[in-house]
């Protein structure tokens, strides 16, 4: 009878399986982290838009015109810089007040533009640029326009249009 010899390792197939489960894994959960921190930063700016709105509504009250001067708004924004009164956030996120007309006196068409544009991150981006490249783009409508108190989400692209459906 032989004396039984004892595995001191893994063998190279026991490796080999454990690295494609793992990989496995991976190729399924980062696009998953990825759409949670996209939800996630979209709900900071959500929050931020509506904050917005609540101010431009202020002003509206005790001036009876939307203003185009950020500055003009009672509001702070944390984690954003002002771009000629066009917000950059969190180096993805712009947020765009477009008014109807250079003193806010036609309020039919005022309304709030969120837009994510990943592909700039680190840099200032325009907001015409931002636009053309947005994966998607969330609108804000102000109580006295067109579209009183709605919002309107456009998947610009897959990763938009997916988080535009799961708004509705």
């Amino acid at each position: 009878m032989y004396p039984v010899q004892k595995s001191l390792g893994f063998t190279l197939i026991e490796l080999l399986v454990v690295v494609l489960i793992i990989g496995i894994l991976a190729a399924v959960a980062v696009p998953q982290y990825e759409k949670a921190v996209m939800k996630s930063r979209f709900a900071n700016m959500r929050q931020l838009a509506a904050q917005y709105k609540t101010a431009e509504e202020a002003y509206y009250m005790a001036n009876g015109v939307y203003t185009n001067i950020t500055a003009n708004l009672d509001l702070s924004f944390p984690g954003c810089r002002l771009l000629a009164d066009t917000l950059v956030c969190d180096n993805y996120f712009i947020l765009d007040p477009l008014l109807s007309s250079s003193d806010g006196a036609n309020p039919s068409a005022a309304n709030l533009q969120l837009a994510y544009c990943p592909a700039y991150a680190g840099s200032a981006p325009t907001y015409s640029d931002c636009h053309a490249r947005a994966d998607f783009i969330y609108t804000v409508w102000l109580t006295h326009s067109a579209k009183p108190d709605q919002t309107e989400c456009l998947g610009k692209t897959e990763q938009g249009r997916i988080l535009c459906k799961s708004l509705s």
